[in-house]
Parts: structure tokens; C-alpha cells; sequence
């Protein structure tokens, strides 16, 4: 396996008692090994998903409190996915018919640190 991503969780105190999630995996047959760690600036930031990748793995820095949305070039003009401004992930596993970019709108600069992964 040339990279992959795994997500596992635990829900408790629920109703029925706790539950368990996964683990989820995403695999690549390809190495992609690209990722950028970077300021963003206010507005459109474009990051071009390398060939062959299957997803991204989307940090912002801790701390972060300027609200961040997703798109990619295939919903260009879509208002984007709200993500979690500081330090949670994001996984986003591509359709079939993978983006070109990733488009990461920035209310306003962040800091350094904002990371994309491709897997």
C-alpha cells in the first residue's frame, strides 16, 4: 500500500451506551508524498492536487480563528464547505473524476501552518 489514511473513533455516553467508528481507511496504490504547509492569504488560495491522488487531508494551525471554506475547480463557483478554523481535520476523499485544485478561501490571512496533505 503506497499511502493511505485511516480514521478511527469513539462516541460515548450515547443513549444505547458507546459506539465505535471504523477504522475508515483511505488507500492510494500510488505514492503521492506531496503536502504544503503554508500562510494563506485573504481570498482564494489554490493548491494544484497532484496526479494520481485520492484525497486530502486539510489542517489548519492551532489557534486559527479566521474562518476557512472549501471548494475545488470543479465547484468553482460554489460558496464552499465551512471547515473547523483551528487545528481540527479535515479528510476530503475526491469523487472518481478527481479536482484539479483545491480552492481554500480565507476570511482574512492565517498564520503559517495551514497544512494540505494529498494522499
Amino acid at each position: 500500500m503506497a499511502g493511505s489514511l485511516t480514521v478511527t473513533g469513539t462516541s460515548t455516553g450515547e443513549p444505547a451506551g458507546s459506539r465505535t467508528f471504523g477504522p475508515i481507511t483511505i488507500t492510494n496504490s500510488q505514492t503521492v508524498g506531496e503536502s504544503f504547509s503554508v500562510a494563506l492569504s485573504s481570498g482564494d488560495n489554490a493548491f494544484a492536487v497532484p496526479s494520481g491522488a485520492v484525497a486530502a487531508l486539510i489542517i489548519p494551525p492551532a489557534g486559527n480563528s479566521v474562518v476557512v471554506k472549501l471548494r475545488t475547480n470543479q465547484n468553482n463557483s460554489d460558496t464552499g464547505l465551512p471547515i473547523y478554523p483551528a487545528a481540527l481535520p479535515t479528510v476530503y476523499p475526491f469523487p472518481t473524476s478527481a479536482p484539479t485544485s483545491l480552492i481554500v478561501n480565507a476570511a482574512s490571512a492565517t498564520a503559517a501552518g495551514f497544512t494540505v496533505a494529498f494522499i
